[in-house]
């Protein structure tokens, strides 16, 4: 339930100037001792108790909600609705309702945006709506609100501000790009030998290509019914079968103490690619995927690729938080420890080698994963390795609008 958390009373610009000019009716009445002017100084008095007595009673008899989606990818459009019912027997006007955006979690943390919601009129019983629009450029965890309400309705000389303590959480998931088919055909190709981690997915999964009579043992969804009264006789659909293998994604989000722009950059671009292959790896289906984030917050998830494991591992990546310091060694490690048999990729903003003894001494010193080592890819931002692999959103986004 929404309450109230601040409230107060101000004298706005126009109540500020209508202050002096009845000032200084008041030190000409009093100089000249007319007392007609002091009569006009006092009737004056009235329009700012009334603004006063009115905006005081206005805002309380409101109650404010907010609907909006719980996930959106930055740089996509966010729509919020702001919903607002009034208790009280009259209308309420010219009522403004200030929504403050602001990153808890994230690479930008601290960062804030203050939105204004105008309502010409707010109806008793009758609830009333707007939507505004807001484009969120960073991923990351967002808190919406406190919101701030206030009017200065009717004579605009007093105005109330009431603050709700009510808050709303938004993830911004990082951007999705595009994964090229080179990316698909390295992974899919199983150059160390790995045949064991590939699986072939259910038999309804694969591509749709023909026709073909029925065969004993096939499943009775597979009938295609239209053709089958055609011929008189049972015809089922055939599917191509594809496979897939686990695979493993590994974020070091990496950046220097002093960290400079592209370091900055690149760390998104990882963590963009990572959330695409995520993305992917949904689409396809029946993979089972091992992902870990190396930054500030060392975190890992591991499981199939399904809608549950998508928001997870989207929440995780758009929470991830570049670190000066070095956590890719623990996450390999753990990484390796897992004993799945796929392809493992780490996804690094730095320039580093997989024979370096002293980044990967705990991975190096650990007899049970070093000969693992032989199926870790090592694709570096820094040196362009992730150039041919993907294509960022924002730079799908600059192919549209030039297109």
């Amino acid at each position: 339930m929404s309450f109230w958390s601040r409230q107060g009373s101000m004298i706005t610009r126009e109540g500020t100037y209508y202050l002096l000019v009845m000032t200084f009716i008041v030190i000409g009445a009093m100089i000249r001792n007319f007392q007609l002017l002091m009569v006009l100084a006092c009737m004056m008095v009235g329009p700012l108790l009334y603004n006063w007595r009115v905006v005081q009673g206005s805002l309380r008899r409101l109650k404010f909600s907010r609907k909006l989606s719980h996930s959106v990818c930055a740089g996509d459009p966010l729509l919020i609705e702001l919903c607002v019912e009034n208790s009280g027997r009259g209308s309420v006007y010219a009522v403004v309702a200030c929504d403050v955006i602001e990153a808890v979690d994230g690479p930008k943390i601290g960062e804030t945006r203050d939105v204004e919601v105008f309502f010409a009129r707010v109806r008793n019983s009758t609830p009333e709506t707007s939507t505004y629009r807001a484009r969120v450029q960073h991923r990351g965890r967002y808190r919406l609100g406190p919101l701030e309400v206030s009017t200065a309705f009717p004579l605009g000389l007093i105005r109330n501000t009431l603050r709700l303590g009510d808050t709303d959480d938004l993830v911004v998931y990082p951007r999705i790009g595009r994964l090229t088919p080179i990316w698909r055909r390295m992974i899919q190709d199983d150059r160390s030998g790995y045949a064991a981690s590939r699986r072939t997915h259910g038999m309804h999964e694969g591509d749709f290509y023909g026709l073909r009579e029925w065969r004993t043992g096939d499943p009775k969804q597979w009938i295609h019914w239209r053709t089958t009264a055609k011929r008189n006789q049972l015809v089922v659909r055939q599917f191509e079968k594809q496979s897939e293998q686990d695979v493993t994604i590994i974020v070091d989000a990496w950046v220097s103490p002093r960290s400079t722009a592209a370091e900055e950059a690149s760390v998104e671009r990882i963590v963009s690619m990572a959330a695409s292959v995520v993305a992917d790896l949904s689409a396809v289906g029946g993979c089972q995927m091992y992902l870990a984030c190396a930054g500030a917050k060392s975190k890992n998830l591991h499981g199939s690729v399904s809608q549950a494991f998508v928001h997870e591992a989207m929440t995780m990546l758009a929470e991830v938080t570049p670190a000066t310091h070095d956590a890719i060694d623990r996450a390999l490690l753990e990484a390796l420890r897992v004993g799945r048999t796929g392809k493992v990729v780490i996804l690094s903003s730095r320039k580093l080698e997989l024979s370096d003894t002293n980044t990967f001494q705990q991975v190096w010193n650990d007899h049970t994963v070093r000969s693992e080592i032989g199926r870790v890819m090592y694709l570096s931002d820094a040196r362009g390795e992730l150039e041919n692999l993907f294509i960022d959103g924002a730079q799908i986004n600059a192919e549209k609008e030039s297109s």
